[in-house]
């Protein structure tokens, strides 16, 4: 059931009707058998990592982002410090980033009125 693109490359030129298409295939999902949904501890539970079941990787990206962001201005508002690689790891394990955000993605995002 995997969707098939097209591609045509301009540099193949012959008379067959086929040249020069590259057909490109999805990946095919693939239920996991370890993971059930219908377990009775889920049911009418307020679960946060089920929200994040089908969420692409850049979206968790700029949620980890967006959470020490917050985390960020929420110290500099209580005049707080804090151990920002700490932050960083728990944001990355909280959306199951494989790695931490860059500094200069989460800077970027500072709003302005925060920045000197």
């Amino acid at each position: 059931m995997g969707v098939s693109h097209e591609i045509i490359n301009p540099a193949a030129t012959s008379d067959d009707d086929d040249a020069g298409v590259v057909k490109i295939h999805n990946k095919k999902k693939t239920k996991n058998p370890k993971t059930n949904n219908n377990n009775a501890s889920n049911k009418g539970g307020n679960n946060n990592n089920n929200n994040l079941v089908g969420m692409t990787s850049n979206t968790n990206y700029a949620l980890a982002i967006s959470h020490i962001v917050q985390t960020l201005i929420t110290a500099y508002n209580d005049n707080k410090s804090l151990n920002f690689t700490a932050l960083k790891a728990q944001s990355a394990r909280k959306y199951k980033l494989p790695g931490v955000p860059r500094i200069t993605d989460i800077l970027s995002s500072i709003p302005p009125e925060y920045k000197p």
